[in-house]
């Protein structure tokens, strides 16, 4: 009797073609068991580059030619991120493959997303774990930010249509969860949860905070939020929320606090405050460090006692985060930098020092391992747990010494439960551990390597650092199992014969083919998408302009480094003697750099002669100035600032050996808020940006981004979101790379 395969596709069938545009798939281990059962291990990477391998498992049937997939299901889950709910009870995955969520009390873990960029972006889920806030893209560049209740599952629009983002979202929880500010189309809001379904909730109208982005404004406690708009700090208590929002044109925004010495840069700024609003960090522009006192509640400029720009290298960091501590009574900062040095990813600490006897205030390093990343605080704020790739290293910040560490394997990713718990995501297990005990308990498994089929039945067990596990089908996860893997792999039984070939997609590496033994014997790929002859991805090229700002280079290298993605960068004579730190980062980073010419100015204007001359000078001098700083050599491609050339300047670059390359879009990103209201040119929001070069993607493309401008200014910048860019190319079914491969 023929087994026959159901056609449908279910969510873990889909999973399996969710084929990351940033990996290729490489299919191993094969073992057949005599019930026709197949598994198979799926190698590719993570986001972060981690290498790790997927375990499945499928039904083979003698019609699977004629099928198109077979019935396969997803038994490991690799925790590329993690978000804890309801206090804990319910742990949500994130990865390439979807989300999924395993509830702690039934020990089940169930998938409720397949493959979709929109799983990999932020969230932000409220500290007691009941709400979160995401998004629902609607265009390549615009969401809705949803507020959802994580209990009931009820979902509430807070945002329609705003600005979608991979890396933060534009709220701001109360420590209590009990409030959050919301950003909507330049204004800030605030919302009670309590009230977030009921019909007599108070009208949006009288719930507003001011004018600005979610970086104005930071909880101080539960019941006070500071709020700066341009250079007045306010302070709002919760309780006053209403009133001042019902009389905000008699009252104001809040009691002012002080004045900071310059107006506070909501695209580039971010702030924190201690308990009760007394004290500010600032960084400003990613550059320089302010640390202030808040000494009464006037229009007072606010004290400065430490300001330093104690980041050496521009734009090179990447995030800044502060926690506070208190020392003798006095709330201390420490506050954490991470930096993306060619590649790797680097942290530097720096702890307040009060100096009363000379009266002076100061930052110091503290001791940190190499190479750590994602800083979180404990839930009652006196432990700081951080990572390596080894290794989970738990603080105690009130005198910076390590209390304790996980070091049994790679750490992908993990979260706080409660002070006493955190939620580990390993390259081969996800767990509970106990940093006070240090005990853990083994949930799911990320990975697999060793694995078989169990003698004499259809249970799936897999050996690792840990011990042995069986597969638990009703529950989806992982028991412990007594017995060790004794069977060995058969790739034969007496219907089938499975074996791995080579595959036309360019998202496998290799493919799994079955061979009928029995009926037609025919041999067919277990998945025909494996081998269908197709064409690879259309390339197009992302260039970056390095003119005369070097504002989103940190930006830039982070999401090219996360994606795997070489471009080009054309630099200009300027920006070299400006920033030659930055030249050299790019070079370090190993993507294509080629020309902009020796100078910013426009090469069609009557001001000078653009003769052949003019132009072969003013490329070999980049050259020579480009290979004296780097010691490597521009390559041949160049294009004049701003894309300004006309053919006797194209002839003139060609004569040099030079390729001119034009620009397949308008440059939307470059018009500033001076030439739209001086010049009457159109500006374009960065969300606008974006959807409209999205109308350009096509085979060959050439779409450029700019690093910054030297001059005038912009309400937003395209470089601070490069990261939804490059995902809307990716999901377009394009390849990013440099010109050189589309010449």
């Amino acid at each position: 009797m023929l087994r026959y395969l159901r056609t449908s596709f279910i969510i873990i069938v889909a999973l399996l073609f969710a084929t990351p545009v940033f990996s290729q798939i490489t299919f191993s281990s094969l073992d057949l068991n005599s019930s026709d059962m197949l598994l198979y291990l799926a190698e590719t990477k993570s986001k972060e580059n981690i290498t790790y391998k997927k375990l499945y498992r499928a039904k083979l049937t003698d019609n699977i030619r004629e099928s198109a997939a077979a019935e396969s299901k997803l038994l490991t889950c690799f925790p590329e991120k993690l978000e804890v709910f309801q206090g804990g009870k319910l742990l949500q995955i994130r990865n390439s493959d979807g989300i999924a969520e395993y509830s702690v009390a039934d020990n089940t873990l169930k998938w409720v997303s397949g493959k979709d960029s929109v799983n990999m972006a932020a969230v932000s889920v409220s500290p007691d774990g009941n709400w979160q806030c995401r998004f629902v893209k609607k265009t390549a560049a615009r969401a809705d930010l949803i507020l959802e209740n994580m209990v009931t599952g009820k979902t509430r629009v807070l945002a329609p249509n705003t600005e979608f983002s991979y890396s933060y979202v534009p709220v701001s929880w109360s420590p209590d969860s009990e409030r959050l500010i919301y950003e909507k189309e330049g204004e800030l809001y605030f919302l009670e949860t309590s009230e977030t379904f009921s019909l007599s909730a108070m009208s949006e109208e009288f719930r507003k905070i001011g004018h600005g982005a979610i970086s104005n404004v930071c909880w101080a406690t539960s019941s006070l939020l500071v709020y700066i708009n341009h250079d007045i700090v306010y302070k709002i208590a919760t309780n006053e929320f209403y009133t001042r929002a019902l009389y905000a044109d008699l009252m104001g925004s809040g009691s002012v606090a002080g004045r900071l010495p310059n107006a506070f840069d909501n695209r580039n700024d971010a702030f924190w405050t201690n308990a009760d609003a007394s004290s500010i960090v600032l960084v400003q522009n990613n550059r320089t460090l302010w640390y202030m006192e808040l000494e009464g509640t006037d229009f007072n400029f606010i004290t400065t006692l430490y300001s330093y720009p104690f980041v050496s290298v521009p734009g090179t960091a990447v995030s800044f985060k502060v926690f506070w501590t208190e020392e003798a009574g006095v709330d201390i900062p420490i506050v954490w930098i991470e930096q993306l040095h060619e590649t790797s990813y680097e942290s530097y600490v720096y702890k307040l020092t009060i100096n009363s006897a000379r009266n002076s205030t100061y930052f110091t390093a503290l001791p940190l391992p190499v190479f750590v990343t994602d800083p979180m605080l404990s839930p009652d704020g006196k432990m700081l747990c951080f990572r390596d790739k080894n290794s989970l290293h738990v603080y105690k910040l009130s005198n910076w010494q390590q209390i304790y560490v996980f070091a049994e394997e790679d750490i992908v990713s993990f979260r706080w439960i409660d002070r006493r718990q955190i939620f580990i995501g390993g390259a081969e297990t996800i767990r509970i551990w106990e940093p006070g005990t240090q005990t853990s308990k083994v949930l799911l498994l990320s990975s697999a390597e060793r694995f078989a089929w169990n003698a004499g039945s259809n249970d799936v067990i897999v050996s690792n650092s840990y011990g042995t596990f069986k597969y638990n089908e009703q529950q989806n996860v992982w028991d412990s199992f007594s017995a060790a893997i004794v069977r060995k792999a058969v790739t034969q039984n007496t219907y089938f014969r499975v074996f791995l070939g080579s595959s036309g997609n360019p998202d496998y590496k290799n493919a799994i083919y079955v061979r009928s033994l029995t009926g037609l014997y025919s041999t067919s790929p277990l998945y025909r998408e494996q081998v269908e002859k197709e064409d690879l991805r259309p390339a197009l090229a992302l260039v970056l302009d390095a003119l005369d700002n070097a504002d989103g280079l940190a930006k830039v290298l982070e999401v090219l480094k996360k994606n795997e993605l070489k471009v080009t960068f054309f630099i200009n004579g300027e920006f070299i003697r400006r920033f030659p730190t930055a030249v050299q980062e790019i070079a370090e980073s190993g993507h294509e750099c080629a020309s902009m010419f020796i100078t910013a100015a426009d090469l069609t204007s009557s001001t000078f002669i653009s003769d052949e001359s003019f132009i072969r000078r003013g490329l070999a001098r980049n050259e020579d100035e480009f290979f004296a700083l780097t010691g490597g050599e521009l390559t041949l491609y160049w294009h004049a600032p701003q894309f300004k050339a006309d053919p006797k300047v194209i002839t003139s670059g060609k004569a040099a050996g030079y390729t001119y390359v034009e620009s397949s879009t308008p440059l939307y990103d470059t018009t500033t808020l001076e030439n739209a209201a001086v010049n009457g040119e159109k500006y374009y929001t960065t969300a606008e940006v974006i959807d409209n070069l999205s109308e350009y993607f096509a085979a060959g493309a050439v779409i450029p981004v700019s690093l910054g401008m030297g001059e005038g200014t912009r309400s937003d910048y395209l470089y601070n979101r490069f990261d939804v860019l490059v995902e809307a190319i990716l999901d377009a079914g394009y390849r990013i790379v440099p010109v050189s491969e589309i010449r």
